[in-house]
């Protein structure tokens, strides 16, 4: 009996004892290391991330300092202005917690500027294994571009003459509202225009468009129709205008057209440039002969905005060559 159920010590000739917990130590070494290079990833792209954001706002307001100007044919950044650009770049990225270097700004034409950063990564492998800390580098480029057109455009024309007066933005100037049957347009006066090609739209039309700016864009070179001289559009002016100034949108775009002699009903006029103004003040006064009826001419009080920044998320731009418009865009443009 006792053979019978006695058990043979060859059954089990190879035990190998503690075997199991080697594969695991190895195991976990792989783990901890794939989880390691997992961090370090997401730590390099964090690095990354932030290093970009600093270069794009950095380039951002260095761009928005530069001004244009022309010398000879050419057209080039202001000397001055580029080393407040660099100034500004440097300062930015401190402010966003990366260091960028004078050197790393550079001005590759008239109203771009370019901003590079290099930073070192701080990764878990990198310390264990002694090595070094890899280098992140980032780039943007942003450009002051100059409007060639552009949505929300108030339907008025202000003469090319008072433009060239007081387009410098050194003082405010007062304009009426011409009545488009039979008076001549120039210096002192504003136009009212129909920009979609129908001279007889409903005065209703006029003033919303007034209000809210005309959705379609508008592109310098292009003709547009002056409206039928209906006395109601002064009400429409005066209502429109009151209600920007209400709601803080008293500054618009318009549109500066050459001056032009009387004509009977409509005429065509071209845009020459695009111009953003400032409404001051808006009111109707009493024309020689009149009874003084609310619909007597209205005349706006205003002001020239140079060089003035339209902010692209409220502006459906059109980017032209510089000198077409005193109005600019500030983007972020590609750096391939």
């Amino acid at each position: 009996m006792k053979e019978i159920f006695s058990t043979p010590t060859e059954v089990f000739p190879h035990r190998r004892k503690g075997s199991a917990l080697v594969v695991s130590l190895l195991g976990m070494v792989v783990l901890l290391g794939v989880g390691a290079l997992a961090v370090d990833i997401g730590l390099m792209a964090l690095e990354a991330n932030t290093t970009q954001r600093a270069c794009d706002a950095s380039a951002l307001a260095a761009a928005m300092l530069l001004q244009i100007q022309k010398t000879g044919s050419i057209y080039v950044n202001s000397t001055t202005s580029q080393q407040k650009a660099v100034d500004e770049a440097v300062f930015i990225g401190a402010q966003n917690g990366v260091s960028i270097q004078p050197s790393g700004v550079s001005f590759p034409r008239a109203g771009r500027v370019q901003v590079k950063a290099t930073v070192n990564a701080s990764l878990f492998l990198s310390k264990v294994m002694g090595a070094g800390s890899p280098q992140v580098t980032r780039m943007a480029t942003a450009e002051k571009s100059t409007l060639k057109g552009t949505n929300l455009a108030a339907p008025l024309g202000i003469s090319i003459t008072d433009y060239q007066a007081w387009s410098s933005g050194a003082g405010k100037f007062n304009v009426t509202l011409v009545r488009n049957t039979s008076d001549p347009f120039g210096s002192g006066d504003v136009i009212a225009l129909s920009l979609d090609g129908n001279p007889s739209k409903p005065v209703a039309i006029f003033e919303r468009e007034l209000e809210e700016g005309y959705p379609d864009k508008v592109v310098i070179g292009q003709w547009f129709n002056s409206l039928n001289g209906a006395a109601s559009q002064q009400n429409a002016l005066l209502d429109a205008m009151k209600a920007r100034m209400a709601m803080g949108f008293n500054i618009l775009p318009v549109l500066i057209l050459p001056d032009k002699g009387a004509t009977t009903g409509t005429s065509y006029h071209q845009v020459k440039t695009l111009a953003m103004i400032k409404v001051n003040s808006v009111q109707t006064v009493t024309p020689e002969g009149s009874n003084g009826h609310s619909n007597d001419v209205t005349e706006m009080n205003i002001q020239f905005l140079p060089d003035y920044v339209v902010n692209t998320d409220k502006y459906d731009v059109v980017i032209g060559t510089h000198g077409m418009s005193a109005v600019r865009v500030l983007r972020l443009v590609d750096d391939l």
